[in-house]
């Protein structure tokens, strides 16, 4: 009795596998029905709407709030280096949802609704950078920690984390019984925390470093867009035949074309890494160039560099260097990066661009 019981468990499992997979299949199918530029705008704006956004009523007051504590959490997580706060915000944050959708947008070829999310993304982004702004008025201004520093300088293997993240999300938006993904995908790539640290580091006048975070923000918006692209046409949601449509072709190549424009910055930064000595050497010559402007007289001491931020240490003889925020501009213009320098032979003063 007992085996011919394992023998009908054995049975049926491949069979309720096999049901689950018809029923992922039909829902693609019906997907793919709706997910179309020809379908009825309020079957397709109703379908996207279930998929992406639970088809709640308010979701928008929610998204909002949620931005709001997420900013507040990473901001203050970033002002204490402290990692465990910083992924909270990531979990907290929901800015993804809406990155996917722009990826379903674009495979559709549905340009209003990639317009409408586009301005959403663009102004809770602002909103968030205006909220860390306006908290690191009253945080104390200090030397950019590692957390800070670790979302300035993105390089290829942002995008490729990005890119992996985005194709998991999705699946996980298209397949309900795998959505606990979700909660990895946030937090193996950072949405809001890159912004906070454009945001505070405005405030402190670090322009470099606020430059930094906002790539690497750009980097994650395109790597998960582009992502949900391919993962909507893999699953079926969106079928192959309308990649000859003329509005997905227009969305997919202003997609393609976002993601090679961010693919410059991060191939500098990719650079530095695989060609350390290099770059190094790069470093030390042009100081050289911009300490030839007082002969004899300022002499480097020492040269740190971390991510985009470059420590300085310089040694002024004759008192050459009346003005040491002009020589630290100079060698900020010079290196490309955020530079604070330290004369040996004066007390320390506050770090500007």
């Amino acid at each position: 009795m007992t085996d011919s019981v394992d023998e009908l468990t054995d049975f049926k499992k491949p069979v309720d596998v096999d049901i689950r997979a018809q029923k992922a299949a039909r829902e693609m199918q019906d997907l793919a029905a709706v997910f179309s530029p020809n379908a009825p705008i309020d079957q397709l704006q109703r379908a996207f709407d279930t998929v992406f956004f639970g088809w709640k009523r308010g979701w928008l007051t929610a998204f909002w709030l949620m931005l709001v504590m997420a900013t507040g959490i990473a901001s203050l997580g970033l002002s204490e280096n402290s990692a465990a706060v910083v992924i909270g915000a990531m979990v907290v944050a929901p800015l993804g949802t809406p990155i996917i959708a722009l990826g379903a947008a674009i495979a559709i070829g549905w340009i209003r609704q990639i317009i409408n999310l586009m301005m959403l993304i663009a102004i809770g982004a602002a909103s968030v950078v205006a909220i860390a702004f306006l908290l690191g008025l009253i945080l104390p201004q200090a030397i950019p920690n590692e957390q800070i520093l670790a979302r300035t300088t993105p390089d290829f293997r942002d995008f490729g984390i990005a890119l992996f993240a985005g194709v998991a999300g999705t699946y996980g938006y298209y397949r309900k019984e795998f959505s606990s993904v979700l909660a990895g995908v946030a937090i193996a790539v950072a949405l809001i925390p890159p912004l906070c640290v454009v945001g505070l580091m405005l405030e402190e006048g670090r322009y470099v470093l606020a430059h930094g975070g906002f790539i690497l923000f750009l980097t994650n918006l395109s790597g998960i867009s582009l992502g949900a692209v391919f993962v909507s046409f893999a699953m079926g949601a969106v079928e192959f035949k309308l990649l000859i449509h003329k509005r997905v072709v227009f969305s997919l190549v202003l997609c393609l074309v976002g993601v090679v424009a961010v693919m410059i910055p991060l191939s500098v930064n990719y650079d530095r890494i695989v060609n350390p000595a290099a770059q190094t050497a790069k470093y030390y010559s042009n100081i050289s160039l911009v300490l030839r402007q007082y002969p004899g007289q300022v002499t480097l001491q020492s040269l740190k560099v971390d991510g985009d931020l470059a420590n300085i240490i310089v040694k002024d003889r004759g008192g050459k260097v009346q003005d040491i925020e002009k020589l630290q501009s100079k060698l900020q213009d010079a290196l490309n990066l955020q530079v604070d320098v330290v004369d040996m032979n004066a007390a320390p003063k506050t770090p500007s661009t």
